[in-house]
């Protein structure tokens, strides 16, 4: 496939968090016919989340058998992707100068910020009939030429599920997260846990060295379980981010509130150590 072969592209997806996997695949197909560098596709796959996941959680709340339209331009000097949901429309957001203005350490509300600051060109405008449009733009680098190419889109390109890796070593835990830390992965991040600090498991090592996505749903659980383990007085550090991952905490703030350690050995001899109190 070329650039000229696919200008408008138009599909229909339940509004189902479980697609996000399918949106994510064919974001990839497409937008490896540009040359963005594997930080900029990683930057931008995170605002289509956000897009995506807020059309399915407030976009399409209450409204049956919901469905979200994508639609796909591709132009020499731009990517542009379209989110169209059939929902409350721009009543649903709050106001553009509060997305930037938040709590770090709340729980919610960074994709707004995302989408806004990873994208060239942000707009969200009324959809005809009810619902919200969500468009992204993406300034593409110089073509390389390339030979046509059937498009074929592999859904399982990023895998759906999150796995854990546990290891305890004496009073401490790592666990080594495989996968995507979307909204799906957030949940069962949490539930692992807080089952831990139940076990009175209180100093936790998180090793984020193969998550290959993580959206503000992941970031959103980060901080959830790092107040759980601040209220039984444990320790939870953070090891091993991707480039693009500690660039998404630099704009949320969040690299002031966590422990976060190049090496998972760094974090694990830093827990290991008693903090020192006043």
């Amino acid at each position: 496939m070329t650039r000229r072969s696919l200008q408008r592209a138009e599909l229909c997806f339940p509004a189902d968090i479980r697609y996000l996997s399918w949106v994510h695949a064919l974001f990839e197909r497409v937008a490896g016919e540009y040359d963005f560098d594997a930080r900029r596709r990683n930057l931008m796959l995170v605002t289509i989340s956000e897009a995506f996941t807020n059309a399915v959680i407030h976009g399409s709340r209450k409204v049956p058998n919901a469905v979200i339209d994508l639609v796909i331009i591709t132009r020499s000097d731009y990517l542009e992707i379209k989110l169209i949901d059939h929902g409350r429309g721009l009543i649903a957001l709050p106001p553009h100068s509060e997305w930037g203005a938040l709590d770090p350490e709340r729980e919610g509300g960074r994709g707004l910020d995302l989408m806004d600051r990873l994208t060239d060109d942000m707009q969200m405008t009324e959809t005809f009939g009810g619902g919200l449009t969500v468009r992204l733009r993406y300034r593409a680098p110089a073509p390389e030429p390339r030979p046509p190419e059937a498009l074929h889109i592999d859904i399982s390109a990023k895998g759906e599920a999150m796995e854990l890796q546990a290891e305890q070593a004496g009073e401490l835990d790592v666990l080594r997260v495989t996968g995507r830390l979307d909204l799906v992965g957030a949940n069962a991040l949490k539930d692992e846990i807080r089952r831990r600090l139940q076990d009175n498991r209180r100093l936790l090592v998180l090793n984020l060295e193969n998550v290959d996505f993580i959206n503000s749903s992941g970031l959103g659980a980060l901080v959830s379980v790092l107040k759980d383990v601040r209220l039984v007085k444990g320790r939870l550090a953070l090891t091993s981010l991707a480039s693009y991952v500690k660039e998404i905490f630099t704009i949320t703030q969040l690299s002031n509130v966590f422990e976060i350690f190049e090496t998972e050995r760094q974090a694990r001899e830093a827990l290991n150590t008693p903090v020192a109190t006043a």
